[in-house]
């Protein structure tokens, strides 16, 4: 049976504090997946349209967090470009902010965003919502078979 790559984690977060926070809480939550930070919109943009290098892997899957308020691009201008696109329309896509403004809110789901996460995220709930699979952890010492 083939292993299917890992979705890889594309952060949009200018917040050294919020990134460091969502990572750590994907590392306790077991989630294994390989995790690719953008400070600015326009790093993000450049990465998924194959404007730096590296690039999007084309055929790979991806997973895209967006903070909605990011410099030089927002997230929304972001998430509106990526679901304009034949290519990138179906990746995944959260919306990550402070305020839990339901016009915001409406005009990220009126763009196509998958689910949207008020900060401080909660990574558990954010792997299980995107089905991004876990380590096992393990309880009290392994016992090996036919051992003592």
């Amino acid at each position: 049976m083939k292993n299917e790559p890992l979705a890889t984690i594309l952060l949009a977060e200018d917040d050294d504090g919020h990134a460091r926070l969502l990572e750590r809480g994907l590392e306790a939550a077991g989630v294994r997946n390989p995790l690719i930070r953008f400070r600015t919109g326009m790093e993000a943009w450049n990465y998924i349209f194959g404007k730096s290098d590296p690039c999007i892997e084309p055929g790979r899957p991806y997973l895209l967090l967006l903070d909605i308020r990011l410099p030089l691009m927002s997230g929304i201008d972001l998430l509106r470009r990526v679901r304009g696109d034949l290519r990138y329309r179906y990746i995944p896509t959260a919306m990550l902010t402070t305020t839990d403004d339901p016009k915001e809110i409406q005009r990220c789901r009126d763009l196509g965003c998958d689910n949207f996460f008020i900060k401080p995220i909660d990574a558990a709930r954010l792997a299980a919502l995107f089905g991004l699979p876990r380590a096992r952890k393990m309880k009290g010492p392994r016992k090996i078979p036919g051992s003592a």
